[in-house]
């Protein structure tokens, strides 16, 4: 492979020809997980890319009157055996068990609260998920330590809009077109450490420094003093 020279090796077809939206995406050994939007059911889907050139939707889980939770899925992150899934009209936080991703069934979700409403995004670490609520601009912290009854145990008003949570190590970084935060999540509670008034929207980061897009396409580079950064 060339990475001066890169070339489109494959294109997947979707089982459903009424796709609207694949949305965030996580990969996880040779599994890659989506977001999947249809004209009648959202959720997750699977797919085998360990032949880059012969991707394959292996399993998938899909909204329905019982697992109404997973309307208008819209962030994910994915932790060990576990992907963590949250939909804006349901304002939940729902748990898939991605052990076996031919057959990924539903664990539990944290249900509909005034705390966690529009939660646009969702970052894991450990035993801990942290939400980010829109309307109530907030970081809800969540318990996922048993994923079959995940419960809300801090909820941090930070009155700032972002659009993007990541986890690396001991902190979580938060940041939107107004700016970027940083949290240390090492003990049980969120605790402010830093801040950039310099906004990204999207963004990712290794060594000493993020780097992402802000609010006017521009390309920004952020020094995070002395916290390292890693993308593994």
């Amino acid at each position: 492979s060339n990475a001066s020279n890169m070339q489109l090796v494959a294109t997947h077809q979707f089982t459903t020809s009424t796709v609207n939206r694949l949305g965030e995406m996580r990969l996880q050994g040779n599994i890659l997980y989506s977001i999947y939007d249809t004209a009648s059911n959202d959720g997750i889907v699977a797919i085998d890319v360990s032949d880059p050139k012969n991707p394959t939707q292996v399993g998938s889980v899909l909204s329905t009157s019982t697992l109404g939770e997973l309307e208008s899925t819209f962030a994910i992150d994915v932790a060990g055996p576990y992907a963590y899934l949250t939909s804006l009209s349901r304002h939940h936080l729902t748990v898939i068990d991605i052990s076996d991703p031919t057959n990924m069934r539903q664990l539990g979700s944290v249900p509909s609260s005034t705390a966690m409403r529009v939660p646009l995004d969702v970052a894991v670490r450990g035993s801990r998920a942290y939400v980010y609520s829109a309307e109530n601009q907030n970081i809800n912290v969540i318990d996922i330590s048993d994923p079959e009854n995940p419960s809300v145990t801090t909820t941090l008003s930070v009155g700032m809009t972002f659009t993007q949570l990541e986890v690396h190590g001991n902190y979580l970084y938060a940041g939107g077109e107004n700016g970027v935060r940083m949290y240390d999540i090492s003990g049980d509670s969120l605790t402010q450490v830093g801040s950039s008034t310099q906004g990204l929207a999207y963004f990712t980061g290794q060594g000493n420094a993020l780097y992402g897009i802000g609010g006017s396409f521009e390309f920004h580079s952020i020094d995070v003093g002395g916290a390292y950064v890693s993308n593994a």
